[in-house]
């Protein structure tokens, strides 16, 4: 998966009011109010975001849109009327500043549920989960790289009331908390899988009397001793692990001849090779690095001859750190039983012209595994009694941006430690938000597009300054 928190355009963010003069003076650092009163009329929220930072043959599996409600001074009425987000189709619309452009845009989808008037509370986050119907319409929206989208209020006012309208937004102005309290999109994304199929390099069974290659056959001989057989797999065609992320992973093996009653079982091993000559000893004291799938009897095999062992998530992980100090993978398949002696018992994996020989099959999606490079030498300085603050870009063809925070108490140590001041591929921003003379540290955080975020630089100003 692949996740954005998307803000939305500055010249896309506001609201549009019936009867207010300057609707374009609401866009950008003005709060969102929505609903009716008789001052302003009838207003409505709008949210533009922008979706060209996710690649348009994404597969969008979640989405939710977020609103701080702030005020409920003008909401007289407890259980009046109710708010809801829609998406609109920003193609019919020419100015966003235009209400009755705003009012009758066509409506593409609605998200989630109303929230009545009741049911709100002042500082209490008001997330709306996208359905799968809506979810559908957003991802059509990425071939236009843009999603518009209308909040709605009551229309009307109940007799001897003069307002029932909802601040939905801090603004982004001075005394705002930066990006942190304005609307906000989450979304998580996946793209379409790519698969490696390998055949086996390498088979052989190993006997209590012989080791025989090319020949894939597990159970007991004559003698009631354990036959194992053993495979391996050239993974030296991988894909670069540093870039990708297996989705999932299964070995497949196929019974070519069942010698066997029913009380036979098999289970499949992921092991770490043994030095110099294979022998049976070694292989009965195999370093097991992990159980694959689930155990299969006889009765499963003849019902159904093909067989999955399916990767749980640590085995991958260890499949994947075990390729990085070595190109080769190795199997052992093993018999059990609940009898207390068995002999002349085996199922045989293998063709003698190995056609049917033993699938491992990866699924993988390109994925960064680590952090992007730092930023380097960031710095201050004061510019009309703002502090701006500047920072040099990484050499790193996986850097996607910075986020910039600030915290007066102490160095951020995430991303999301503080107040949010800027998202982008910019290598400057300044702090619009707060006393330049205060004491405060400010981070900067690289990260790309899974998101994966770098350890922050971060820079203390006014030191002194502490209370």
């Amino acid at each position: 998966m692949f996740s954005k928190i998307l803000y939305p355009l500055a010249d896309k963010v506001g609201y549009v009011g019936e009867k207010t003069k300057k609707n374009s003076e609401h866009y950008g650092n003005n709060s969102m109010f929505v609903g009716v009163s008789e001052g302003r009329g009838e207003c409505f929220g709008v949210c533009g975001f922008s979706l060209s930072t996710i690649p348009k043959n994404s597969i969008i599996t979640n989405a939710s849109i977020s609103f701080y409600p702030m005020n409920r001074v003008s909401v007289q009425v407890e259980s009046f009327g109710e708010w809801r987000i829609g998406q609109i189709d920003e193609r019919t619309i020419d100015n966003t500043s235009s209400f009755d452009e705003i009012k009758n845009a066509k409506s593409i989808s609605y998200i989630d549920r109303p929230t009545g008037s009741a049911q709100l509370s002042q500082g209490v986050w008001r997330t709306y989960t996208f359905a799968s119907q809506e979810l559908q319409v957003l991802q059509k929206s990425l071939l236009r790289s843009e999603a518009l989208f209308r909040f709605d209020g009551p229309s009307s006012l109940p007799i001897d009331r003069a307002s029932q309208l909802m601040q939905w937004d801090i603004g982004y102005g001075k005394f705002s908390g930066g990006l942190n309290y304005r609307p906000k999109l989450d979304i998580s994304y996946t793209v379409d899988e790519a698969k490696i199929e390998l055949k086996s390099s390498r088979e052989f069974t190993a006997a209590c009397s012989k080791v025989v290659e090319n020949k894939l056959l597990a159970g007991f001989d004559k003698d009631g001793s354990k036959e194992y057989a053993c495979l391996e797999f050239d993974l030296s065609q991988w894909p670069e692990m540093d870039n990708t992320i297996i989705s999932n992973a299964y070995l497949e093996l196929e019974a070519i001849k069942i010698d066997a009653k029913n009380s036979l079982r098999f289970h499949l091993e992921m092991i770490h090779p043994s030095d110099g000559e294979v022998t049976y000893e070694k292989i009965q004291k195999r370093e097991i690095i992990e159980r694959i799938g689930y155990d299969v009897s006889v009765s499963d095999i003849k019902s159904e001859s093909i067989q999955r062992f399916v990767f749980d998530t640590y085995a991958i992980n260890e499949m994947v750190e075990n390729v990085s100090k070595n190109t080769k993978a190795y199997f052992v398949i093993s018999a059990s039983t609940t009898q207390a002696f068995i002999k002349n018992q085996d199922v045989k994996f293998m063709d003698t012209k190995r056609v049917k020989r033993p699938s491992l099959v990866i699924n993988y999606i390109k994925k960064r595994r680590n952090a992007p490079q730092q930023v380097e030498n960031l710095n201050y300085s004061i510019e009309s009694n703002i502090i701006k603050l500047k920072w040099d870009l990484p050499n790193d063809d996986g850097y996607k941006g910075a986020i910039v925070v600030k915290n007066p108490f102490k160095v951020p140590c995430s991303a999301y430690d503080g107040q949010k001041l800027y998202g982008g591929m910019d290598d400057y921003t300044y702090d619009n938000f707060g006393d330049k003379d205060v004491h405060k540290y400010y981070a900067v955080f690289s990260y790309d597009d899974v998101p994966n975020f770098s350890e922050p630089i971060f820079i203390e100003i006014n030191p002194k300054a502490k209370s």
